[in-house]
């Protein structure tokens, strides 16, 4: 279990609490350093400036983003490195199982995937309760996605795993829970289904309109309106259920009463406005990839078309020698008609070398 009291770290944390002892927490947040302190304290490698931290068990490790493994080492040697500095003579089998047919591959001639793999194997040599693994679909492509939600799944029923991630498609299919956070704050945390559902929801409209209340009351006539005084004089709190157009409404309505409409927001949007960045980034990160497959294509169909020109090209050389080569046509001495043949050969293997 781990429980965090009122955590405050200055200037990404302010007041951070939460109970967690599910399966699969993702962090989400559109300020990556909100996310990093968070787990750096999780960690134990930073120290907050006040609230608390509970964590059942022994010390989370935590594989940072892009997944720093030196590139020229074999994957079997990192892990006997991993291991001795963690006093473990015998990896659990849940290692072995990860890396597979990895274990004689350096490290800089994995896919992405299996560098998440290899990096999540390292985090499991001290038998932890649970891991944090920071951002670590940054260096997928997207269709590894389904293969590494199929590895959370796996490990997380013996181990608790808190991860940050920005690909909704992934913390929608593995996440038990989600915490979100806003400028340093919890403006989300439960049930993934629950949170996305109400995001994807209308929620409430609260307005500060400075105004007398009965006549507030008398031209906002909607369904389940609530008009209070505040302490402020002449400003009243008008809550509504949001509908489609109520935003712009509420604007042509008060201003054409005379009134000044102060503040408008739903309690939807801080949430809304975070799920539909990650949103656009996922989408950005795909449209990428397309048009580099699509590059990628066209630079072959290029290539082939060239080496099909070269290779015509040739044919072309050499029906011409064979016409033009006679030795009474070029008056050439059986010395010379070799000499030629050699620079024909040599010809045909640099077009073959270029090809």
């Amino acid at each position: 279990m781990i429980r965090i009291d009122n955590l405050s770290k200055r200037p990404d944390l302010k007041k951070v609490s939460l109970v967690f002892e599910d399966r699969v927490l993702c962090v989400l947040s559109t300020q990556k350093n909100s996310i990093r302190t968070l787990f750096s304290v999780m960690c134990d490698n930073l120290l907050p400036d006040s609230g608390t931290l509970l964590v059942e068990g022994k010390p989370i490790p935590l594989l940072p983003s892009g997944v720093p493994i030196p590139k020229n080492i074999r994957v079997s040697d990192y892990i006997s490195f991993v291991s001795k500095l963690c006093g473990v003579s015998e990896p659990p089998n849940t290692v072995n199982k990860l890396i597979g047919d990895l274990e004689d591959s350096k490290v800089r001639t994995l896919t992405g995937l299996e560098k998440v793999k290899v990096g999540i194997a390292s985090l499991l040599i001290p038998s932890p309760e649970c891991i944090i693994l920071e951002d670590p679909t940054s260096i997928l492509s997207s269709r590894e996605y389904h293969k590494f939600c199929g590895i959370i799944h796996e490990i997380s029923e013996n181990v608790t795993v808190i991860m940050s991630c920005d690909i909704p498609t992934v913390f929608e299919e593995i996440s038990d829970k989600l915490l979100v956070l806003s400028g340093g704050r919890v403006i989300e945390y439960g049930d993934t289904d629950e949170i996305i559902k109400r995001a994807k929801t209308n929620g409430t409209i609260t307005c500060k309109i400075k105004g007398d209340i009965e006549k507030i009351r008398h031209i906002l006539k909607y369904e389940g309106i609530n008009v209070s005084e505040t302490e402020r004089s002449g400003v009243c709190i008008v809550t509504l259920p949001e509908t489609e157009n109520i935003r712009k409404e509420l604007k042509k309505t008060v201003s054409k009463a005379g009134m000044a409409l102060l503040s408008m927001k739903s309690d939807n949007d801080d949430l809304r406005n975070v799920i539909d960045a990650l949103s656009r980034t996922e989408d950005a990160k795909r449209n990428t990839e397309t048009d580099d497959e699509e590059d990628e294509n066209d630079i072959n169909l290029f290539s082939s078309d060239i080496l099909s020109f070269n290779h015509s090209s040739d044919d072309q050389d050499e029906d011409e020698a064979e016409e033009d080569s006679s030795p009474e046509k070029e008056g050439l001495s059986i010395s010379n008609l070799f000499a030629h043949s050699d620079d024909d050969e040599s010809d045909d293997g640099e077009s073959t070398l270029f090809s």
